[in-house]
């Protein structure tokens, strides 16, 4: 039990010395014992091609009852959000127009916004749907090549342009929309025809985009909410209030041209890292592994909230992304640097190593920002010209010695 114990501290010992300068030999302390059950090497990206390629994989996606919709536009990104709301009556079809005292939207703005965010300007129209749409209708699909679509009627039902605070409790935004645009949906409602809805698409004197709330699945947020005061059939006062059933954003954005390896959530980037162990036995133990890479703050685009400090490094069943992740890691920023440093790669380095050697990694917003972050995260890849601040890659590994 005894020489177990010294040879895990051993172990432990080389691997910690090993990370720090894997140029060098491990210390000779002890290597006579370790030699007769085992023999520990390592690895760096530094000098070896075990990562073969970075770039940014562009998957494009909805935010689709996911707690947040997005509103506007910067230089680099714009949204389009969508709504159907429930529970339209029927019984209202007949309804004379003059009948209807006030017709609204209110929307609930976050904290959160990206561009832009002194001016904070802030204009959006909105427009009836047109046309079927599902939570797989991404920005190649609304908008053609020169950004015209045949999603959205031309006529406005309703605008909005006025800065909103940055306040952490902000009151809701109303809207006043055209009274027309609900008595055709009660008329749709009495004839079973469907009702694609509502866009709201930011226009020219807009220059921010900002974040609003709305319903997820299985989770109770504010949502938009429409509101008409009306003269019933008896001659009295009447509100009617409908929410929406579904809420969708779709973020358009503009990919840089850049070796960069950026994530983002929204859109959604993905930080692609193809990874070859060829140089490590397929059958050797891994024992530690780690990757650190550096962030390029000289193009980061962040909103108006602390930029995260977690990212994750995913690995999936296939490179389509339809699958759920089959591993996720933590990485975390290495404090007083610009560094991310994932830790704990083992479990993940030793399938690929038992699996030809190959596999990619996958860097994504950790969490829910994946959805509620509009922030470009770039970190540098394996061109960039600084070879310091190339991903680096480390790994520590045992195989059985040979006597010879």
């Amino acid at each position: 039990m005894r020489n177990k114990q010294i040879l895990l501290l051993l172990i432990l010992g080389l691997a910690s010395f090993i990370f720090q300068s894997c140029n060098e030999q491990p210390t000779d302390l002890g290597f006579l014992f370790l030699n007769d059950t085992i023999s520990i090497k390592a690895v760096c990206s530094e000098k070896l091609p075990l990562i073969v390629e970075t770039k940014t994989v562009p998957d494009p996606t909805v935010i689709f009852n996911s707690s947040c919709l997005y509103i506007g536009k910067t230089d680099s990104l714009s949204t389009v959000s969508m709504l159907r709301f429930q529970h339209i009556p029927d019984s209202l079809a007949n309804l004379p127009i003059d009948k209807i005292r006030e017709c609204y939207m209110e929307l609930y703005p976050r904290r959160y916004g990206i561009g832009d965010t002194v001016s904070n300007n802030l204009a959006f129209n909105v427009y009836k749907i047109t046309k079927y749409w599902t939570a797989e209708t991404i920005c190649d699909s609304l908008f053609d090549k020169n950004g015209q679509s045949d999603y959205f009627d031309k006529v406005s039902q309703g605008f909005y342009n006025k800065p909103i605070p940055f306040n952490d409790t902000t009151k809701s935004v109303k809207i006043n929309l055209n009274k027309q645009l609900l008595l055709d949906w009660f008329v749709m409602a009495r004839d079973s025809v469907i009702n694609w809805g509502i866009a709201l698409l930011p226009n020219e004197n807009t220059s921010v985009i900002r974040q609003f709330s709305a319903q997820a699945i299985s989770e109770n947020f504010k949502n938009a909410e429409i509101t008409m005061i009306y003269t019933n059939s008896q001659d009295s006062t009447d509100t009617l209030k409908i929410d929406t059933g579904i809420d969708a954003a779709v973020v358009c954005n503009l990919i840089p041209d850049t070796d960069d390896m950026i994530v983002q959530g929204g859109v959604i980037n993905k930080s692609k890292i193809s990874l070859d162990l060829s140089e490590i036995p397929p059958e050797a133990g891994i024992l530690s592994a780690e990757l650190e890479i550096t962030l390029n703050t000289s193009a980061v685009r962040k909103g108006n909230m602390p930029l995260d400090s977690i990212i994750r490094a995913s690995v999936y069943y296939d490179d389509k992304f339809d699958s759920t992740q089959k591993k996720i890691i933590q990485g975390y920023r290495v404090e007083g640097s610009d560094n991310f440093l994932f830790p704990n790669l083992v479990e993940i380095i030793e399938e690929f190593n038992h699996n030809d050697g190959k596999g990619n990694l996958y860097l994504e917003p950790e969490g829910w920002s994946i959805v509620q972050r509009l922030d470009i995260i770039p970190f540098y890849g394996i061109n960039t010209e600084n070879i310091d601040v190339r991903p680096k890659l480390r790994i520590v590994y045992s195989t059985r010695f040979v006597r010879k």
